[in-house]
């Protein structure tokens, strides 16, 4: 006796076991069996299954009989006969062997692709990994229809689990003032975070991530503008409020700073922040990055520094950036994981002045970066008429150690201006202090040189 046999005769015997299946004709292996089985789910959705019915209808349709590759009424005899009592137990392995037969079919494709010498190795992997993913989330059930009643029963859980206090988000911003606006990211989100170049696009997401790291939570941080050294130098700073540019000098450090140096990177040695450094990558590599250390360290965010960097090869830039943008949405539905992508404002933003709002056309070779996004926030610099108050918490622009002045501001109040929200309202934050020495953003107030 097969599964297929055991599962047919079970719901021919019992109808009401075909409410426990979820399966197509295509999932089964003999022909045979896949007409009966798509007979059987058109009388089922009728309400007119029974065993006299289907042998009537497939009598009607010329389909029953002796010979002439017609089925007997004995064989449908036999398969009632090989009624059992488990029909979801049986589905379950009628699905795994057509899963099987699939990834057989896959694996023969793949080794016909090694033969064709047009075919690049990468290429061959990246079709293998697509192919072989859509298994996983078909046995998985992703992708599925569900009822209106199974969507509502999900909304319930979560509103009970936030009076209650206990629904963990995806993801929820350290910045108070940016989580006023965005409270927090859903699995499938993409947050593009954007500024002018040199305007903290990067700083706000290594900020973001280490601070979310230092909580416990897994990050992944897809690095293609800076050195490992800096990243660690940036968080080392943050986490301690030693200016980066005297850890870059270390010499410069006073006793008391390298004793709290000291401290500070036993401590950072261990935490879940985890960095891949790749140079130039196209977006299906960094697919491949990311699904390694999601399932190696169960990653809970992913940052991407930054989106007009990622290459994929076609000559045109705007389609190439399309192509990134509409990956990075995939792998965060993929993989039930927000991803946060830095993008580059366009230089031209510059011609409106230096306090113009940026708009989002302004995105720098968009492509679909604002259309792919569920969230999209601008980082910009907040001088417009800033009260005495505000303007007195602004660090004095001297080192303190030389007494010279700087040759760049070191701290400058900035807004976040969220121009895309999904779900939620489109505003402007309340002002932060973008203190770029120790690359934080934190409340007036709390600065100190």
């Amino acid at each position: 006796m097969s599964w297929e046999q055991a599962l047919i005769g079970t719901v021919l015997s019992d109808p009401a076991g075909m409410s426990e299946v979820v399966l197509a004709p295509s999932d089964f292996t003999l022909p045979v069996h896949q007409t009966i089985w798509g007979h059987m789910l058109t009388m089922s959705r009728q309400s007119a299954l029974d065993y006299r019915a289907l042998v009537e209808f497939m009598t009607a349709r010329g389909e029953l009989g002796d010979g002439d590759g017609k089925i007997s009424e004995t064989y449908l005899r036999e398969l009632l006969g090989q009624a059992g009592t488990q029909p979801e137990a049986y589905a379950r392995q009628v699905l795994n062997s057509s899963i099987k037969r699939q990834i057989r079919q896959v694996a023969g494709l793949v080794l016909l692709n090694v033969e064709d010498q047009d075919k690049s190795a990468e290429e061959i992997l990246d079709d293998a990994e697509t192919k072989l993913i859509a298994l996983h989330q078909e046995s998985l059930g992703d992708g599925k229809f569900h009822s209106m009643g199974d969507l509502i029963s999900v909304l319930d859980n979560r509103v009970q689990q936030q009076i209650e206090g206990t629904y963990v988000p995806a993801w929820s911003t350290n910045v108070a003032a940016l989580a006023e606006v965005i409270d927090f990211l859903e699995t499938d989100d993409l947050l593009l975070i954007a500024s002018r170049p040199g305007g903290g696009k990067s700083s706000f997401l290594r900020y973001d991530l280490a601070q979310g790291a230092m909580n416990g939570k897994p990050v992944l941080l897809i690095n293609i503008e800076n050195s490992h050294v800096e990243i660690a130098r940036w968080v080392v700073s943050m986490f301690t409020g030693i200016n980066a540019h005297k850890l870059k000098m270390g010499q410069r450090m006073n006793e008391a700073e390298y004793v709290l140096y000291r401290a500070a990177i036993e401590r950072l040695a261990q935490i879940p922040f985890y960095v891949e450094t790749m140079a130039s990558p196209s977006v299906d590599q960094i697919d491949r990055v990311v699904r390694k250390n999601i399932h190696n360290h169960d990653i809970s965010v992913v940052g991407v520094d930054y989106a007009q960097l990622v290459d994929n090869g076609l000559e045109n830039k705007v389609a190439d950036v399309t192509r990134t943008s509409q990956r990075l949405k995939a792998m965060a539905g993929r993989y039930h994981v927000p991803v946060m992508a830095a993008a580059q404002l366009s230089r031209a933003i510059e011609t409106r002045g230096k306090n113009s709002s940026p708009m989002l056309s302004d995105l720098r070779e968009s492509g679909s970066l604002e259309q792919d996004a569920t969230h999209v926030m601008f980082i910009r610099e907040f001088w417009d008429n800033p009260s005495p108050e505000i303007l007195a918490q602004i660090p004095q622009n001297v080192d303190q150690r030389t007494g010279r002045p700087y040759d760049k501001v070191q701290a400058i109040p900035v807004v976040f201006d969220v121009r895309k929200n999904r779900n939620g309202p489109v505003d402007i934050s309340k002002p932060v202090l973008w203190w770029k020495a120790t690359n934080s953003f934190i409340p007036y107030g709390e600065v100190s040189i």
